[in-house]
C-alpha cells in the first residue's frame, strides 16, 4: 500500500483516498511510523527541512506557541507574549502577598503591633508590589522585572 503525507494538511493519505492534496508526497512505511509517533508525542509538526526531506519539529514549547510553516519553527505572537507576561506578573504578586501574609504584617499593622524592623520590611514588600503593578507588560518579552526584597 502506498502512503502519502501532506505537509500543508499535516495528514497521511493512502492510495484509496479520493482526494489527496497536491503537496502530498510518497513516504515509506518506516517514515510513516516515525512521523506518526513523533506527531503524537508533544504536538510535533512535520516540515520540509533544509535538505528537502520531511523533518519532525521539536515539541510545542507551550500552549501559547503556534507553528510558522514559513520558518519551520514554533513562534509566539505579541499578544501571547503579553498574556504570558500578565500571568507572570500575577504569579509574582501572589507570591509577594503570600509572603506578606505569612509574616502577618497586615494584621500586626492594623493592631499597631509592628516592630520597626518589621515595618521596614513590610514597606519594602509593599514597594515591590507597587513596582509589579507598574510593570508594562505590553513590552513583553523585554521586561525588567522588579527584584523582591531580600528575606
Amino acid at each position: 500500500m502506498t502512503i502519502k503525507f501532506s505537509v500543508n494538511k499535516q495528514a497521511f493519505y493512502d492510495e484509496n483516498t479520493d482526494v489527496i492534496p497536491e503537496d502530498a508526497v510518497v513516504i515509506t512505511n518506516e517514515q510513516h511510523l516515525s512521523l506518526i509517533s513523533g506527531m503524537n508525542d508533544g504536538e510535533r509538526r512535520v516540515y520540509i527541512g533544509k535538505n528537502g526531506e520531511l523533518t519532525l519539529s521539536d515539541s510545542k514549547p507551550s500552549q501559547w506557541h503556534t507553528w510558522d510553516s514559513g520558518s519551520g519553527s514554533w513562534t509566539i505572537s505579541d499578544d501571547a507574549r503579553v498574556q504570558l507576561a500578565e500571568g507572570e506578573r500575577y504569579r509574582r504578586i501572589q507570591e509577594a502577598n503570600d509572603f506578606i501574609n505569612r509574616q502577618q504584617w497586615p494584621g500586626k499593622a492594623a493592631m499597631g503591633r509592628l516592630k520597626d524592623t518589621e515595618k521596614a520590611q513590610y514597606n519594602l514588600w509593599l514597594d515591590y508590589l507597587d513596582a509589579l503593578e507598574a510593570v508594562d507588560t505590553s513590552s513583553a518579552p523585554k521586561i525588567n522585572w522588579p527584584v523582591p526584597p531580600e528575606v
